[in-house]
């Protein structure tokens, strides 16, 4: 039942932030496989930015996966990650933390080493609106809201949208899974990643391992 309160807490306003004008000040964190990155990601960005008027975003991609989920070598994610975001390099930070930690990558041991490694920064925890549900599973999620409140972001899922109302801009539906499965089918999603990405998915042969897909 605690859980289930903070979680309408952190849905109905966005872990104490969500619903003002701006966060000014703070460092967004965007973490996640970014397995490609994708729009959505960097249209996520954006809208963090320009919305909560944030000092940074840091993208963090994971090292390991929490529940095992195949990915590809670390350092492809990391290199798609800084081709996807480098026309932001003046706002968005690109950290390799999960790797240096090592082992697998859960939320809460990134925001402790990042507030271990960064003690005067003032975090914020940038969130899909369609994750809302999953993150009563989220390990130790009330340590996690006190250290680094959610910023939920609006996004539309199945023409509903998500974490927001209609009169917001949500960011489009865009998936991973269908990404890397056109990629190995030979249907290039040109619309869904980044050019330089894509480029970068096509010359290094990602995603034609079916454990990948």
């Amino acid at each position: 039942m605690k859980s289930q309160s903070i979680l309408q807490h952190a849905q109905y306003n966005g872990g104490i932030l969500n619903k003002t004008a701006t966060a000014h000040g703070c460092v967004g964190l965007l973490g996640g496989s970014f397995s490609p990155p994708h729009m959505g990601h960097v249209l996520a960005c954006h809208y963090a930015l320009l919305r909560w008027n944030l000092q940074k975003v840091i993208v963090l991609p994971s090292f390991a996966h929490p529940f095992g989920k195949p990915l590809p070598p670390f350092e492809d994610r990391l290199a798609m990650c800084h081709l996807a975001f480098m026309h932001l390099r003046d706002y968005v930070e690109l950290s390799d933390v999960e790797r240096q930690m090592g082992g697998v990558s859960y939320t809460i041991d990134t925001v402790r080493e990042l507030t271990r490694q960064h003690p005067s920064a003032k975090f914020r925890l940038l969130v899909g609106g369609d994750i809302l549900p999953d993150t009563q599973k989220w390990r130790e999620f009330e340590e996690l809201i006190s250290l680094a409140p959610l910023l939920v972001i609006p996004r539309i899922t199945d023409g509903d949208i998500q974490g927001g109302t209609i009169s917001e801009a949500a960011l489009p539906e865009v998936s991973s899974t269908k990404i890397r499965q056109n990629i190995a089918s030979g249907d290039t999603p040109s619309g869904a990643v980044p050019a330089l990405v894509l480029d970068y998915i096509l010359q290094h042969g990602l995603y034609m391992d079916e454990a990948l897909r």
